[in-house]
């Protein structure tokens, strides 16, 4: 991997990261894990997390800790560069053109289209998401019917669910939470498992 390659990698996620957010997400996963292997699935899992936990926007978030990941300091500097350079652009051309295109059907049109893909693309990174943590080898795996589960992380994914929507615990207070019980199971995992 060569920093030319994640400014390209990363100028091509900013160049179609249409909704920006969480449906950046799956095109970050499709560069750095399926198209390239520089990070497993559940190491780009991790870094999800580690920038949902941190200030800012998620997708710039995640594009540095890809880059400081995969290159140091320069390489988050890239990563996160490359991302935002087509929205700069982008932004700075419809920030000119908004006044003749806001009222305009087929402008109406394309922004309809493109919201329900933004959908799509947040469920789709949702449950690829899911898949893989709940499919995770971890400290506290167990085998069903030959492929590792995570139970843990099952019942924490419900819990934080529950939390969220029936409690309406704030995010910041959820995530806490969650993590607590997930060091607590990986101490239980290990006192009790070996």
């Amino acid at each position: 991997m060569t920093l030319i390659q994640l400014f390209f990698s990363f100028l091509y996620v900013g160049l179609f990261a249409i909704g920006g957010g969480y449906a950046i997400i799956p095109l970050i996963e499709q560069q750095v894990v399926q198209q390239h292997g520089w990070l497993t699935g559940v190491e780009f899992a991790d870094i999800l997390t580690i920038s949902q936990l941190t200030p800012g926007p998620i997708a710039l978030n995640c594009a540095s800790f890809v880059g400081a990941r995969l290159g140091g300091i320069a390489g988050s500097v890239i990563a996160t560069f490359a991302c935002i350079l087509p929205a700069c652009v982008v932004v700075a051309i419809l920030a000119l053109l908004y006044e003749r295109l806001h009222n305009h059907p087929v402008w109406a049109g394309a922004l309809t289209g493109l919201r329900g893909a933004t959908v799509g693309m947040i469920a789709a990174a949702g449950l690829s998401l899911f898949i893989k943590v709940i499919l995770a080898e971890g400290a506290a795996s167990v085998r069903v019917m030959g492929t590792a589960f995570d139970p843990l992380a099952l019942v924490i994914f419900f819990g934080a669910l529950y939390l969220l929507r029936r409690k309406k615990l704030g995010t910041m207070t959820v995530m806490l939470l969650c993590g607590a019980v997930g060091v607590a199971g990986y101490f239980l995992s290990h006192l009790f498992g070996g």
